[in-house]
């Protein structure tokens, strides 16, 4: 027989919110990795359209994913151009 919650404390999400976002993170850095993001920027390729273009992506989804990158600290964006964290 299932045992019955007591408490709200019990009830909270935090764990598993915790094991999604950790399994969104990995995916996100994950394309950044397999597109070489990080190595374009390295090399000078700044704005989301350059670097979807050298990587033969999609301009939005690379867009996105450089945008979570910047919420990760793996990157920053200044004046839409992204470069990488010190």
């Amino acid at each position: 027989m299932s045992r019955q919650p007591n408490t709200k404390e019990e009830l909270s999400p935090r764990p598993l919110m915790r094991l999604l976002g950790d399994f969104g993170n990995s995916r996100i850095l994950d394309a950044a990795i397999e597109y070489d993001f990080f190595t374009l920027i390295h090399r000078g390729f700044h704005s989301y359209e350059e670097i979807a273009r050298e990587a033969c992506t999609n301009s939005r989804a690379t867009r996105i994913v450089l945008d979570s990158l910047i919420a990760l600290a793996m990157v920053e964006k200044h004046e839409e151009k992204y470069f990488l964290t010190p």
